[in-house]
């Protein structure tokens, strides 16, 4: 039988959106390098719950890092 399994992922956002994406691509190679196939944020991940942050430019598209990386 296959195993499948999903890194649980409870990280502080920071104030930024560029920092939260690093944050996430760091917490993602730490979850593959303990082999988990699927790595679950947080709600509202991309930018927390600042907000400052809550704003519709901050909104994501198809062209945003956290979707292309």
């Amino acid at each position: 039988m296959n195993t499948f399994t999903i890194a649980l992922l409870q990280l502080k956002p920071s104030h930024s959106t560029e920092e939260n994406l690093q944050r996430g691509l760091d917490a993602c190679k730490q979850a593959k390098l303990q082999d988990a196939d699927l790595a679950l944020f947080p709600e509202m991940w991309s930018i927390g719950y600042e907000k400052s942050l809550m704003v519709a430019e901050n909104a994501l598209n198809h062209s945003s890092n956290f979707i292309q990386a």
